[in-house]
């Protein structure tokens, strides 16, 4: 019997199976290989892909069914291909033209994955999605134990999958921040399909304990302004996605002009003598050195990708005071910080374009998501998304596109009125 045909006998059905997969490897993969989620959600989408084309015996004619009677994938289609046609435009005025070609392609493929998942798990049943809430509950389930076992056992898995004989004591667990935040992204639409208050309050407390103990501040940020939004979108449901909406606009319009503010009320050099975190006085630094770029091209952006090639961004300043300081580039390979890198590299159209990306989201919430507890832990994983996106990783690392797609998936699949809330 072929793998299609036995999980027809279950009940879950090819599309479903392929989601399940997806769903149970994320988080075990994203611990020890976080770059392997761009894989995993190429080879996902290609997999479903093949299986419509397969049905349909031509044209995979069910994903473009789905996609033509869903008026909220049209335009999430058309708002990313608004913006790949910006990207792609870019290259002509870009730092490193091939690095934009590059930049472009990659957010381009990501998309189409993201759509094609979107529009598979519309077309999931009840018994299927409820299949997938569990195998999505035991691998987070699984991922959390061995994170733990990790930090107990001094990472001896870690150890012995990665060569850390560089790296000193209290950066070692650094390097799982990567797998922390997509145990994060994937731990909303987990809450989503859990039908018990005590099961979802023990889960969110259990992954929020975890990334508190291990290293990673901003992370720790995002999980703490995501329990606010919950907490707030519980007491507020109505009001909540509306007031996030206006800090969203507010702050992506105005972030070009909070460094210079920011720099000149604190001292980054004695902020880091205070808490002992070079990272923090190396933020501020880039943040203002992108601040200072967008002034120079705030139209048309430095072209996409742009950042790792900004002039003058490899020149080194020191973080710290004292004879040896330590010394860090003015821009690295990307300003983490995901509206500063849209406006250093895309200008205005570009920022405004991905600012309509995340408003879409957030409107879909709001308008789907009925229930107030279903709608709070949707609020809390858009909030935990942006503090991330605001903090770390660059705006278009494939994985990190690539974890937010599945995500986003999944929370469609767990919203209560899957048919309208792709």
């Amino acid at each position: 019997m072929s793998l299609s045909l036995r999980l027809r006998a279950t009940g879950i059905g090819w599309d479903g199976g392929i989601v399940a997969v997806a769903a149970f490897v994320a988080p075990l993969l994203s611990i020890f290989a976080p770059l392997g989620m761009a894989p995993l959600f190429a080879a996902s989408a290609l997999a479903l892909l093949i299986g419509d084309t397969i049905r349909s015996r031509g044209l995979p004619r069910e994903l473009i069914a789905a996609f033509r009677q869903s008026r909220p994938l049209r335009l999430f289609a058309l708002l990313g291909l608004l913006l790949c046609l910006w990207a792609l435009a870019s290259a002509a005025w870009a730092v490193e033209p091939a690095q934009a070609l590059v930049g472009t392609g990659q957010v381009l493929g990501v998309a189409c994955a993201a759509l094609v998942h979107l529009a598979a798990v519309r077309r999931l049943d009840d018994e299927t999605r409820r299949f997938i809430g569990r195998v999505l509950f035991a691998a987070i389930f699984c991922a959390l134990t061995l994170l733990i076992v990790e930090l107990l056992d001094d990472a001896w898995l870690g150890r012995r999958l990665h060569d850390l004989s560089n790296i000193g004591p209290d950066q070692i667990f650094s390097r799982y921040n990567r797998g922390l935040t997509v145990l994060l992204l994937l731990s909303f639409p987990t809450l989503l399909a859990l039908d018990s208050v005590v099961k979802r309050l023990a889960l969110g407390l259990a992954a929020v304990a975890v990334i508190m103990v291990y290293y990673g501040s901003s992370l720790q940020l995002a999980a703490v302004a995501a329990l606010l939004a919950v907490l707030i979108g519980l007491c507020l449901p109505r009001a909540t996605p509306r007031l996030i909406g206006s800090v969203i606009v507010l702050f992506v319009a105005t972030v070009p002009l909070l460094p210079p503010l920011t720099v000149r009320t604190i001292d980054p050099v004695a902020l880091t003598a205070r808490t002992g975190n070079v990272s923090i006085a190396h933020r501020f630094l880039v943040w203002q050195f992108s601040a200072d770029r967008i002034a120079d091209k705030p139209l048309a952006g430095w072209g996409m990708n742009a950042a790792r090639a900004i002039p003058g961004g490899k020149e080194k300043v020191a973080l710290t005071a004292g004879l040896q300081p330590i010394l860090g580039e003015k821009l690295p390979l990307h300003t983490h910080n995901a509206p500063l890198q849209w406006w250093l590299e895309l200008g205005l159209p570009g920022a405004a374009l991905m600012a309509g990306l995340w408003l879409f989201a957030l409107s879909m919430i709001a308008r789907h998501a009925d229930r107030r507890a279903t709608r709070a832990i949707a609020v809390g994983g858009f909030t935990a998304t942006f503090v991330i996106a605001n903090l770390s990783f660059g705006a278009w690392q494939a994985w990190w596109l690539s974890s937010l797609g599945l995500a986003a998936a999944l929370i469609v699949l767990f919203l209560p009125a899957r048919q309208e809330a792709a």
